[in-house]
């Protein structure tokens, strides 16, 4: 997604970041799914990461726009 904001990744147990990915402009929240094999990014869209891939592989629009 061109001129999206990076989220960095980073294993739990480590105080290094391992990769960016880049999701929508001003991502203001982060969920994981129970399974721990997906990431959800909340910003104007929301970007479905896949943790194993470390790869927006869905975007949904939210909102009347």
């Amino acid at each position: 997604m061109a001129g999206g904001l990076m989220v960095p990744v980073s294993p739990a147990s480590a105080d290094t970041v391992d990769t960016t990915i880049v999701t929508g402009d001003a991502p203001i929240a982060v969920a994981i799914n129970p399974a721990g094999t997906f990431a959800y990014v909340a910003s104007g869209t929301v970007s479905r990461i896949n943790l194993a891939t470390n790869t927006v592989d869905t975007t949904i629009v939210v909102g009347g726009g």
